[in-house]
């Protein structure tokens, strides 16, 4: 959320360069900690993060192609690996709880984080995939406003998919925003179970024994 906060900030200037590094480092070191239900999967989550944490800060040094594409991928499998494992908590049968929800939360802005990450993927790999009206001089930045306008299904038409990689991205953007929401809500709803209920239930349980 602070990522999109100081949004207005993420410059070209050398400020707003660290300024986004520090960001995503924080980023991924809290998505890997959110991801790390064992010993071996903090393992793997620290394999797709520290990389990432390093590429990081070697583009904000050297943007070279080379770099930025490495990042690209090291960014996309850490997002779809943490993603992963924090639906599958939420999922979990059980009440719903406030870490439930903050794991909710925290799937729908990793996931607008993740087609950033594509987005910015297919851009080094096809330059001009997106044609941006009003850019701030600053592709990560205009890809991630892109990708969470997408998400939303809000969409500006500020920025153009024009390639068919990336109308393909688009897409499956905007069907898994929407599809993410229906069956979250669908799926906790079946999980809730109303004080009252639960109270019932308890009840039962008593005068069985």
């Amino acid at each position: 959320m602070l990522l999109l906060m100081v949004y207005p900030l993420l410059d070209t200037s050398l400020m707003g360069r660290v300024l986004l590094g520090l960001l995503n480092s924080a980023i991924l070191v809290s998505g890997a900690s959110a991801a790390s239900g064992s010993r071996r999967t903090l393992v793997v989550a620290v394999a797709f993060a520290l990389p990432a944490l390093v590429l990081q800060w070697l583009s904000l040094v050297s943007p070279s192609v080379l770099i930025m594409r490495l990042l690209g991928v090291n960014m996309v499998l850490f997002y779809v690996f943490a993603i992963g494992h924090v639906v599958a908590f939420v999922l979990q049968p059980g009440p719903v709880t406030g870490n439930k929800l903050h794991g909710a939360i925290a799937v729908y802005v990793m996931m607008g984080l993740l087609w950033t990450a594509v987005y910015m993927l297919i851009d080094e790999i096809v330059p001009g995939s997106f044609n941006i009206a009003a850019s701030s001089g600053h592709g990560w930045a205009d890809l991630l406003f892109f990708s969470f306008t997408t998400l939303t299904t809000t969409g500006y038409g500020d920025t153009v998919p024009v390639t068919g990689y990336a109308r393909s991205a688009v897409m499956l953007e905007q069907l898994a925003g929407t599809l993410y929401v229906a069956i979250l809500i669908a799926r906790l709803a079946g999980l809730y179970q109303p004080s009252m209920e639960r109270g019932r239930s308890t009840d039962r349980h008593h005068g069985g024994a």
